[in-house]
């Protein structure tokens, strides 16, 4: 009874081992885009191969194996993408009611979906994260219903995340469904790419008609230092950086008690009750995101990753930077 009892809590610590040591591989291979869990499979089938009919407890010894492997691949992940520099984008997305009907059709009855494709974007871009997103909705008589300047809007990321790999083809990453994030934007303050420039020739930098990388208009979309969001709010659910392309679901909520005043100070995050969201026929979706242009590592041990590289010069890591990186327990 007693050996029996022991053998039956081994192998719940080796499958709570096991499971976890799971997670750490494929959040891995999230971040970076290599291939591999596969290791895994071979350690934890030599794990179970030892544990099986042998009488002895060996079984973890192969998931230990499997552990100091992912560090090793960690660290030659860190001294790897040291010669890989990585690059930061802005860019805009635009949607009408008349290109995308349906869109705004749902939109008008409170929510849709809207999808940012990877075919948008450029094929030597690698492994995209979205950092920072901004979103706005305009019409032809928007700025001048006497409503309050601030529009509110929900938005989350489904499960789907698409990444290009460095040999070129698309990987899908399914997840749980981003956490509900609010957007606001003022009516009074729509971007506008044409006038922008204008008023950058003018020597105005700071124009609302532009948006750049650090707009204070961009709302962080993960627990990342190159998106303006502190990380130490990781256990209230902070979220990793995904893709930009894949589908959004937005809301515009209302509240029912809001009264509709151009000059209403009511502390609310929702719109007013008879706000009409059929004023809006056009929307700006802008992100800035991070990735990596023209050349991309194909796993640890690409030749690439050992060429000569100056002791002097020093490039920041950004998949690998905390909370981002791998972390266990001993």
């Amino acid at each position: 009874m007693f050996l029996d009892d022991l053998l039956t809590s081994y192998q719940q610590i080796e499958t709570s081992f096991a499971k976890h040591l799971y997670k750490f591989y494929k959040g891995f291979e999230f971040r970076s885009l290599w291939n591999v869990t596969n290791k895994l499979t071979e350690f934890q089938r030599l794990a179970s191969e030892a544990a099986s009919g042998t009488g002895k407890l060996q079984g973890v010894l192969e998931l230990t194996k499997a552990l100091q492997e992912i560090d090793d691949i960690e660290s030659k992940g860190r001294e790897c993408f040291t010669k890989f520099r990585y690059s930061t984008n802005t860019h805009k997305w635009s949607f009408d009611s008349v290109n995308d009907k349906v869109i705004f059709d749902e939109l008008y009855n409170g929510s849709t979906r809207f999808n940012l494709d990877i075919s948008d974007s450029c094929d030597t871009c690698y492994n995209v994260r979205l950092l920072k997103m901004y979103i706005e909705l305009y019409g032809e008589n928007s700025d001048t219903v006497k409503y309050p300047a601030k529009v509110y809007l929900n938005l989350r990321h489904m499960s789907g995340s698409y990444f290009r790999r460095a040999n070129g083809q698309v990987k899908e990453f399914r997840q749980s469904l981003g956490s509900w994030r609010t957007f606001e934007f003022n009516r009074f303050s729509i971007t506008n790419t044409s006038k922008c420039i204008e008023e950058k020739k003018k020597g105005n930098k700071d124009s609302l008609f532009c948006m750049e990388r650090d707009d204070n208009r961009f709302h962080p979309m993960c627990c990342h230092y190159l998106s303006d969001a502190p990380c130490s709010d990781k256990l209230l659910g902070a979220e990793e950086c995904q893709s930009p392309f894949g589908t959004y679901e937005l809301t515009m909520p209302i509240d029912k008690t809001a009264p509709c005043q151009a000059s209403s100070s009511q502390f609310t995050y929702k719109n007013c009750k008879d706000f009409d969201r059929s004023m809006f026929t056009k929307m700006n979706v802008w992100i800035h995101s991070l990735y990596w242009g023209k050349r991309y590592p194909t796993g640890p041990d690409d030749v690439r990753c050992k060429m000569f590289q100056s002791r002097k010069s020093h490039i920041e890591v950004p998949l690998f930077d905390p909370p981002l990186t791998l972390r266990h327990e001993s």
